[in-house]
């Protein structure tokens, strides 16, 4: 087999047949494409497009590798309000809080310049109250979605790796990711 794309190379390995040479595709997700890209945490979840992080990590690194993108929603069915605020040296807050016809529904995300951000405050902290009104924002029809930045994505990376389209939330992420407990 002549030498092929990593993307190829990839598909070739996922089904089982044998490529050009064995892929070789690191878990790279945010320290290492910060440093590649001389930026700290905050910049790069917030300032750069996660699959453009990873294309640059990839071909410094001279790797195969995988990555996803998502489709954003196209209106915010309830006004959201997002406030990011310095509570200390190289770290902020997030506040977010999404309106709602039965009160609002609030989430707090910590930023800092060395680590990947976290939750500290989950959106849903009764099912049975909460869980109607933040439904609307992640599960919506297709048409409800902005396929623009997907399209770009792949568009520029091309072949260069293997980027996935994610709709939705992997169902651990679904479960876990808005929900208190």
């Amino acid at each position: 087999m002549m030498n092929i794309t990593p993307k190829k190379r990839m598909l070739t390995a996922y089904k089982g047949e044998k490529p050009d040479r064995v892929p070789v595709a690191p878990e790279f997700w945010y320290y290492i494409p910060a440093k590649v890209l001389g930026v700290d945490m905050i910049q790069l979840e917030r300032e750069v497009p996660h699959w453009q992080a990873l294309q640059k990590t990839f071909k410094h690194y001279s790797c195969e590798g995988w990555g996803i993108v998502q489709p954003q929603p196209k209106y915010d069915l309830f006004p959201i309000n997002r406030q990011l605020q310095r509570i200390g040296e190289g770290r902020y807050e997030e506040k977010g809080i999404i309106h709602t016809p039965k009160g609002k529904l609030t989430a707090r995300t910590l930023y800092d310049k060395k680590e990947p951000s976290w939750k500290i405050e989950r959106f849903i902290k009764n099912f049975q109250n909460d869980w109607p009104f933040y439904e609307k924002f992640v599960l919506r029809e297709v048409n409800e979605y902005d396929w623009s930045a997907v399209q770009e994505a792949l568009d520029k990376i091309g072949d260069d790796y293997l980027l996935e389209v994610l709709t939705g939330f992997t169902f651990i992420d679904f479960i876990g990711w808005e929900r208190e407990g």
